[in-house]
């Protein structure tokens, strides 16, 4: 193992600054462990993009919240988001296979591609979460959500 400032010219990486702004390194020391460790940090961070756009788009039945919010997405944005899903999905799994078979050289290759990925398509992400917030706050009265939904 190497420490991740030393490798990062060598696997032409983010900084450890950037990798930092979308994944939460603060308490990440950079040490002998460190690239394995922002491995894991952009897979948990990829797994929960996964895990909301899961939900926006393939919403749960008995879940009030999911089904409010799925009606805020029209045809053109299912459209995009699940081009986005499909991306985010094929990261997450590249991310899990990773996981499994850990060297420097894929923890590298991982890094680089999740900060990418993430830095291309997250504020389609943001875009729509926006406007699940403000669907939200233009509700006049809860009883109408629950009327929607039946």
């Amino acid at each position: 193992m190497v420490l991740y400032n030393d490798v990062v010219k060598r696997f032409s990486l983010p900084s450890w600054d950037d990798l930092d702004k979308f994944f939460d390194l603060d308490g990440i020391k950079d040490d002998e462990k460190s690239l394995r460790e922002a491995r894991k940090s952009v897979s948990e961070r990829v797994h929960f993009v996964v895990t909301i756009l899961e939900h926006i788009l393939m919403p749960d039945p008995n879940s009030y919240v999911e089904l409010y919010e799925c009606r805020c997405v029209e045809d053109g944005d299912k459209d995009r988001l699940l081009d986005v899903f499909k991306k985010f999905m094929i990261l997450d799994r590249k991310l899990l296979i990773g996981s499994l078979s850990s060297s420097d050289d894929i923890d590298a290759s991982l890094v680089r591609e999740g900060f990418s990925v993430y830095k291309e398509q997250i504020s389609s992400v943001l875009k729509y979460l926006v406007k699940v917030q403000k669907s939200w706050s233009d509700i006049s009265d809860i009883k109408e959500v629950l009327g929607y939904l039946g």
